[in-house]
């Protein structure tokens, strides 16, 4: 697999909603199961469906890592009491659009850090990155991956 060149941008504050665990390297696998928890929560919600045609995984890169489920939060809309929110600051992320499903998430994400950051120009800030999902994914497998980045050296634009 080739990875698509992708987009720098200069993003907004998030607040994303939902369910969160903590996974080793090892457990990553696990995750899946944290989205079919999610969405039948999702669905069961007073939200409507506008309000989740996005929605994210956000990862931590702690350890064990943070992996949170979630859509975007408006702060009106009455979220499940058992859910989270998170405030993710401003940042430059460097946006993969691929597709292909849970298949590719699982190659795009090597790939990133061993191909493409060594040799961008850009180093990772160590924020919160981000899985985008939009309503393509169930029918297509499209996804966003989202890096934060900050210039590695003089002379990147950042």
């Amino acid at each position: 697999m080739k990875l698509k060149e992708p987009k720098i941008v200069a993003g907004e504050t998030l607040h994303i909603a939902g369910i969160d665990g903590h996974y080793t390297r090892e457990q990553t696998g696990d995750i899946p199961a944290l989205w079919d928890r999610f969405n039948p929560m999702l669905y069961a919600s007073a939200l409507k469906p506008a309000d989740w045609e996005v929605s994210y995984g956000v990862i931590y890169p702690t350890q064990p890592m943070r992996y949170l489920c979630g859509i975007a939060a408006d702060g009106q809309s009455p979220l499940p009491e058992t859910w989270v929110q998170v405030e993710i600051p401003p940042q430059r992320y460097a946006i993969f659009a691929e597709t292909g499903g849970v298949a590719a998430i699982r190659t795009v994400w090597p790939l990133i850090y061993s191909e493409w950051l060594p040799r961008s120009g850009y180093k990772s800030t160590g924020g919160p990155m981000l899985e985008r999902y939009d309503a393509g994914w169930s029918k297509a497998g499209d996804f966003e991956i989202w890096i934060p980045v900050e210039a590695a050296a003089a002379g990147v634009a950042s």
